[in-house]
């Protein structure tokens, strides 16, 4: 389905509550009646990081079954109604989030609305539908697993994560998956769905009144529910951890490795994010692009990402050599790690990053779409109002200096997960070798084995 996250000007209700709550009602309205169109977004501030042991993949599932029928509708005539009301609405899952999007024709805003309220407050949950839902789940997940990618980077964060939420896969498990039960749905239904997690996000030609109203009686309706246990920050590994997804008959493999990151409001956020940029970013001047595809060409290419959350997420980065390049080119990834925490960026390599992320800022919020994102983005988060207006600002001000100190303080070369998906038996002798471990500590891990 297309994505609904396009929009023309945004409302904000970062707590959904009854008029005659103590807690404010915020309210952010750009108009604009350039389209006939409307855009709303109902976000709760709970994603695939408070799926159950067990249970791991329900956010996604339940997001998926509140789009399948209602206690007066059934999925078809619910579809049904969309299309005659020419609109759209989908399921949007995060690791801190599940996102309901929907569209709409601005002279059936009223319809959209009712329809709207109709699948958070009743939703059916039939059986037909959880049976159906749980095979077409099931296939995505064969999907996953069946491309290298995308089963290295499953595979990565459940071992970089362990038993941390942070690791759960969106999609789930198979297993987890196929025994859900309709109760069990419920009762995640009523742990997520409340007032107090609720941030409302839309945009179009509306009347401000009209979705204050209706956002307040939606979550007025989901008052005084139980909070969900806190979560606790992921902790750093005691020690450098390898593991081989073993796969067979692979003559490329995927190289994930990284460590546990910080959030957006740590002092180290934005030297860091300029110095990832400029020893991992997409650029060909990036340190890891420039030495191990240009020099080197042992992969098309070489990047890391940071990634923060409400609790630090990860620093990670990724190659994809052929097997025979792996130990070699694992072994120089790492060693490129210690030697920029040790010796830092060149001028030259930092002034080129931190321009090009200046030049790049003003597009982060040029555009009704990309602020109505932010802003749903800073509620989820926890982030300040205006965080990302001040991007360009902020990373305007970091100094070599900074980011040369932020790198010696945040990465812990000799702390890192790594995981690769390749054939064992061609690498894994050598990439001990490389990395002067012990064969017997390098954990094989079947590809089709889930956590």
């Amino acid at each position: 389905m297309k994505s609904l996250r396009a929009f023309s000007m945004i409302f904000l209700f970062s707590s959904l509550v009854p008029a005659t709550s103590s807690r404010a009602l915020e309210i952010s309205f750009e108009e604009d009646h350039s389209l006939p169109v409307v855009y709303i977004n109902l976000a709760v501030k709970s994603g695939g990081a408070s799926d159950p042991r067990g249970q791991l993949g329900i956010t996604n599932f339940l997001g998926e079954m509140l789009m399948r029928g209602t206690m007066t509708r059934d999925k078809a005539r619910f579809d049904l109604e969309l299309d005659r009301l020419g609109a759209r609405m989908e399921a949007d899952t995060r690791t801190e989030a599940l996102i309901m999007r929907a569209v709409v024709l601005s002279e059936n805003t009223d319809a959209l609305l009712a329809l709207f309220t109709e699948s958070v407050l009743q939703p059916a949950f039939e059986e037909k539908e959880i049976a159906k839902l749980k095979s077409e789940i099931t296939s995505a997940i064969l999907d996953e697993m069946g491309r290298d990618a995308s089963l290295a980077a499953r595979h990565f964060m459940n071992f970089l994560f362990e038993s941390h939420p942070y690791g759960n896969p969106l999609l789930g498990t198979m297993k987890d998956v196929q025994s859900l039960s309709r109760e069990q749905i419920l009762q995640h239904f009523d742990r997520l769905f409340c007032d107090q997690q609720f941030v409302a996000v839309g945009s179009g030609a509306c009347e401000e009144d009209k979705i204050s109203d209706w956002a307040r009686n939606l979550a007025s309706s989901r008052a005084h529910c139980k909070e969900l246990p806190p979560m606790q920050a992921p902790k750093d590994a005691a020690s450098l951890r390898v593991q081989i997804i073993d796969k067979p008959d692979r003559t490329q493999a995927q190289v994930y490795g990284g460590q546990v990151g910080i959030t957006y409001n740590d002092d180290l956020f934005f030297p860091l994010y300029v110095a990832n940029n400029a020893f991992g970013g997409r650029s060909f001047s990036a340190r890891m692009m420039n030495e191990i595809r240009v020099k080197r060409g042992w992969s098309y290419g070489a990047f890391s990402s940071l990634i923060p959350g409400k609790f630090p997420r990860a620093w990670f980065f990724t190659f994809y050599p052929t097997s025979k390049n792996v130990a070699e080119s694992t072994s120089f990834a790492l060693k490129m790690i210690s030697d920029v925490r040790e010796k830092g960026l060149t001028g030259e390599e930092f002034d080129f990053a931190r321009q090009s992320l200046v030049s790049s800022s003003g597009f982060m919020y040029n555009t009704p779409s990309k602020r109505v994102e932010n802003k749903l983005n800073e509620r989820i988060l926890g982030l300040p109002d205006g965080f990302y207006k001040s991007f360009g600002n902020k990373i305007s001000n970091v100094t070599l200096e900074d980011a040369n100190k932020a790198l010696k303080s945040f990465l812990k070369p000799d702390k890192l997960a790594i995981s690769i998906l390749a054939t064992s038996k061609d690498i894994k002798p050598a990439l001990a070798k490389n990395l002067g471990l012990a064969e017997d500590k390098i954990i094989v891990t079947k590809y089709t084995e889930e956590k």
